[in-house]
């Protein structure tokens, strides 16, 4: 952060006159530990007063909901998705870089804006693009796109509880559910629990896409 200077020395400078910046107060905050972020702990990292802040941000709700964004951002744009060579590669990188952008947001993803009306606008563009080119009519690709953002925030939510633990609480509840029945009547549970397939990583991602846009392709090419 080399235009932002925190000499705790100086006199601490308020409102205009503290020289600040949206983008410098936001890359200062991505710095901080979001669980003790505050517009104070903010203020003291960047030795201004605290109404040099609300200048520009109003409370913590605001500056959380500004670094979630700036974050997600990072990972989700429509540079590769207007490049693609069809509408199932579009598809498919618009999913993959949700969840990047989800997931990197770790403790931050509930101040994700669900509507993507104003965190995504560009890559959702290009991706209804791609799926009115392909035939889809209009209310159908609304569907479509609902649907695969239903898909990618559900799956980001499950990678985010496990990004920092090697436990896998699917598979643990039914094992922990049949260690207390007799399991020769779930024979069909018990044979899955010992496969302890993780539903948690990338490939059950690309493996959820998949039937996605084969379901899709089916609406677009209906059987005669």
């Amino acid at each position: 952060m080399s235009d932002i200077k925190t000499n705790r020395s100086k006199v601490r400078t308020r409102g205009k006159r503290a020289g600040l910046d949206l983008h410098q107060i936001v890359e200062a905050a991505r710095s901080l530990d979001a669980n003790m972020l505050s517009m104070q702990s903010l203020a003291d990292f960047l030795n201004v007063d605290r109404k040099a802040l609300n200048y520009h941000v109003k409370d913590r709700q605001t500056l959380l909901n500004l670094v979630a964004k700036d974050m997600f951002s990072c990972r989700f744009s429509s540079n590769g998705i207007a490049k693609s060579k069809n509408w199932q590669d579009a598809c498919r990188l618009y999913a993959m870089d949700l969840v990047d952008g989800l997931t990197a947001l770790d403790g931050l993803a509930e101040h994700f804006n669900e509507s993507l009306a104003s965190w995504g606008l560009e890559p959702t563009e290009a991706l209804f693009g791609w799926l009115g080119k392909a035939g889809f009519k209009d209310d159908v690709a609304v569907r479509l796109v609902a649907m695969l953002v239903t898909l990618c925030m559900g799956f980001a939510r499950d990678a985010i509880q496990v990004k920092n633990s090697a436990d896998r609480p699917r598979p643990r509840t039914l094992r922990a559910a049949l260690a207390n029945v007799d399991v020769s009547k779930f024979e069909n549970l018990a044979r899955i629990a010992d496969l302890e397939v993780d539903t948690y990583n990338r490939k059950q991602m690309e493996f959820n896409l998949e039937i996605f846009l084969l379901g899709a392709n089916a609406i677009l090419q209906p059987e005669v």
